[in-house]
């Protein structure tokens, strides 16, 4: 404006050079109602005038506004040239206006400009943006000289498009037609071979960069930092980014965020830190993937620093991929409380924000707080797809809740998410978490492709409930499809094979767990240990023990209980103490009375505060009928203040969970469910069951500890079933401890006297109760 000031005052203003040059300034400056007053003030129509205000309109992105002074300036009469049509297509190409593109084409036609190479480069560009690449091509093959420009402009259009083997097909026909690719051109080329994922390729786009001279061009620098980061080989990244002189924004966020795509979270917060030294200031993508980094390696503190600094400059501002960043950076730190606040601060809320909340609380054991997730985001009128649907599938597996599956399998049935992979493979999981083995089936035979997740989620299902020959039969279905198992797959088949107790079959599972290298695995092995024990040979379960590299207590316990369970008892205690000297402390261990005194007794003097060696001590003590020891453990307990939790047992029912302990007279029909468990205990009687009042750890008269024993919470729970679940409907009842076996006794008699199926989920595992007969092969 002082410019203008002295051009007025000098008296030069009319001069229509110096005017063109304050129009195109003003354009260049977004001050357009200057540049504007100047062309009213015009004594004459100039087109060069007209022609930097369309510039500066289409520069600054305001389309709208270029279309309409071109449209003045057309009704004025003035004809447009090889400077004006390019902006004019461009403000088409960013309108994606191709219909009045086609009429600006038209009038390029007419007047004469088609063959400038200018204006036919942005013909191109126009058709391509706008999706018509054949009638773009026909143009690009119609320029009679084509530059690299020309080559460039389709180039840009096919990457920005994803057409990438296109634009490098595109990219062969230059060089053979002699054309040099400058740094534009292998810019593009980078990024086309980053879209492929070849990296082979992109090699040789990096020697023509250096070859050309052009490596130490910024553009193609980023470009191959991003490209090689993204195919997986960060180390040729780092090297790239490191030969760059002086690092933009733009190099900092490529090489952080491949840091953080590689997993090498440490990594990324090395290169941010290196940012903030050279005083590169941070945008709101660097923090989205430095708040991904803190994520990755739990580190909170960096996160809550740069959260403080966000709502320090303008927090009401919050990006939107920041504030998922924080939510999944608090989520995975088990900050939900933290997490939330940054949700419900976030002035919009998109359904990438609430799959990142949900996702957090099912991350952090939250299963309930998930599912509530689902219609608050129906009541905002967020909408869902199928990641949301997938996460809270997983919440409702974790949680067994089955009606609450059942109402998103409808949900997936009307939104069309039905046979999208991730919702019918979560849905698969989630039936068969459920115990709703003939639903999960369904869903697999429904999978138009069946991948991995499917076969793996199936066969596992099939494992837990003791169908151990349809895990065997869907895992070679498998391998004819030519799918390859991972050990999580291997150790469910050596489960199933567990469970049938088939020693033939599991050595085939063991050679293919071999095969593929998982022997060492502590899944494979831990489940080779324990099938080779329920099978009866202590020689293999030793060897594969031997074979686990690093044992946890699931390895312990196995090859333990497997030496307890046939007579090796020397060699229980003996690994039993191994154990204990490798610091690995037991949570629950079978073993017969000698072994397990103890066993318990040196694990008591290693935890006297667990309640569990407590009970675990006083149990056998019990057991042996040592009564003082037992009192005395007791007293122990109770004098320390230590809790035993107690056995608890709850069925659902019309969406009302009922939930019963030992002895339990508080519901309101405890009366018709201590009625009902007489009238089974006749029926039973006469079907030949004898109470296991051994069992029974309490020191008082016989016909007590039957009382006691036919009054456990799993009993009373399944006497309610009885009463009030229609007839022909399995009874699923849940407990919070291992199913005693009298309780398993009595269940297998009930479910042949009253043609019921019942379903019991204990700490261990399911046990399906059918035709006086158990899933588990009395093996639990």
């Amino acid at each position: 404006m002082q410019t203008h000031a002295h051009v007025i005052k000098f008296a030069i203003s009319e001069e229509a050079k110096v005017r063109n040059f304050l129009i195109n300034l003003y354009s260049k400056c977004r001050l357009f109602g200057y540049a504007r007053k100047l062309i009213d003030q015009s004594p004459e129509l100039d087109l060069v005038s007209w022609s930097a205000l369309i510039s500066g309109y289409v520069q600054n992105g305001l389309a709208q506004e270029a279309l309409l002074a071109f449209h003045e300036m057309h009704l004025l009469g003035a004809k447009c040239n090889h400077f004006t049509f390019p902006s004019v297509l461009k403000a088409c190409t960013i309108k994606k206006d191709l219909r009045l593109g086609m009429q600006v084409h038209g009038v390029v036609i007419v007047t004469g400009f088609e063959d400038d190479e200018f204006v036919a480069n942005s013909l191109v560009g126009l058709y391509a943006k706008c999706g018509d690449f054949r009638d773009s091509r026909r143009l690009f093959d119609e320029i009679p000289e084509r530059s690299v420009v020309s080559w460039n402009a389709l180039f840009a259009c096919y990457v920005q498009k994803d057409f990438f083997g296109e634009a490098v097909d595109l990219f062969q026909e230059m060089i053979k037609s002699g054309i040099s690719p400058n740094e534009f051109s292998l810019s593009s080329m980078i990024n086309a071979c980053t879209g492929l994922e070849d990296g082979n390729r992109g090699r040789e786009i990096h020697g023509y960069l250096i070859k050309l001279g052009y490596d130490s061009d910024q553009f193609s620098a980023n470009a191959l930092v991003d490209m090689y980061a993204k195919l997986g080989n960060l180390d040729e990244s780092i090297i790239v980014f490191e030969e760059i002189s002086q690092p933009d924004i733009v190099s900092w966020n490529a090489i952080i965020a491949g840091c953080v795509l590689n997993e090498n979270h440490e990594g990324a917060l090395k290169f941010f830190r290196k940012m903030n030294v050279s005083e590169t200031c941070p945008n709101m993508f660097t923090l989205s993937s430095v708040l991904k980094a803190c994520a990755g390696t739990r580190f909170a503190e960096l996160g809550r620093q740069l959260h403080s600094t966000l709502i320090k400059t303008d927090f009401k501002k919050l990006d939107l991929f920041v504030g998922v960043g924080l939510i999944d950076m608090y989520s995975k730190g088990i900050l939900m409380d933290n997490a939330r606040k940054v949700f419900d601060s976030m002035p919009e809320k998109d359904l990438i924000a609430w799959n990142a909340l949900i996702s957090g609380h099912s991350l952090n054991e939250e299963d309930i707080e998930a599912v509530r997730l689902l219609p608050s985001m129906h009541k905002f009128g967020v909408g869902f797809n199928q990641t949301t649907l997938s996460t809270v599938l997983k919440s409702i597996a974790k949680l067994q809740a089955i009606d609450s599956c059942k109402q998103i399998h409808v949900l997936s049935l009307k939104s069309g998410f039905e046979y999208d992979n991730y919702v019918l493979n979560s849905l698969i999981d989630a039936y068969g978490k459920c115990g709703y083995v003939q639903e999960a089936t369904r869903k697999f035979e429904d999978c138009p492709t069946v991948d991995f997740v499917a076969f793996t989620s199936m066969i596992t299902t099939y494992s837990q409930y003791g169908q151990g020959e349809e895990a065997l039969k869907l895992y070679l279905e498998m391998l004819n499809g030519r799918i390859k198992p991972d050990s999580f797959v291997c150790s469910s088949l050596a489960n199933a094979c567990a469970s049938l107790s088939a020693y033939e079959q599991g050595k085939q599972v063991h050679v293919h767990i071999y095969k593929l290298g998982f022997i060492s695995d502590a899944f494979a092995g831990n489940s080779l240990v324990n099938m080779y024990a329920k099978c009866g040979c202590i020689d293999d379960a030793s060897r594969a023990f031997s074979e686990i590299n690093q044992r946890g207590i699931v390895s312990w316990s196995a090859m333990i209980g497997g030496f307890a369970q046939h007579g090796h008892g020397q060699k229980a205690l003996h690994l039993f103490s191994q154990m204990l000297n490798d610091g690995v402390r037991p949570n629950h261990i079978t073993l017969n009375i000698d072994i397990g005194r103890q066993a318990a007794e040196k694990l008591l003097a290693l935890e006297p505060e667990k309640s569990g060696t407590h009970v675990l001590l006083a149990n056998i003590y019990a057991s042996a009928g040592m009564w003082n020891n037992a009192a005395e453990t007791r007293r122990l307990m109770k004098n320390s203040d230590i809790k035993k939790e107690p056995g608890m047992s709850w069925i659902e029912v019309k969406d009302k969970v009922h939930t019963f302990i030992v002895g339990d007279r508080s519901h309101s029909r405890s009366s018709e469910i201590y009625a009902k468990l007489d009238e089974l205990k006749d029926l039973l009687h006469k079907a030949g069951y004898v109470p296991m009042v051994e069992t029974d750890l309490h020191d008082v008269e016989q016909h007590e500890k039957e009382k006691l024993l036919f009054h456990h919470s799993e009993k009373l729970a399944v006497a309610f079933g009885l009463l009030v679940i229609p007839p022909g409907a399995p009874i699923r009842v849940k407990k919070n401890l291992r199913i005693c076996i009298d309780c398993h006794t009595v269940f297998k008699f009930v479910s042949k006297i009253v043609s019921r199926e019942i379903i019991v989920r204990d700490i261990n595992r399911y046990h399906h109760f059918r035709d006086g007969l158990c899933s588990c092969g009395d093996y639990w």
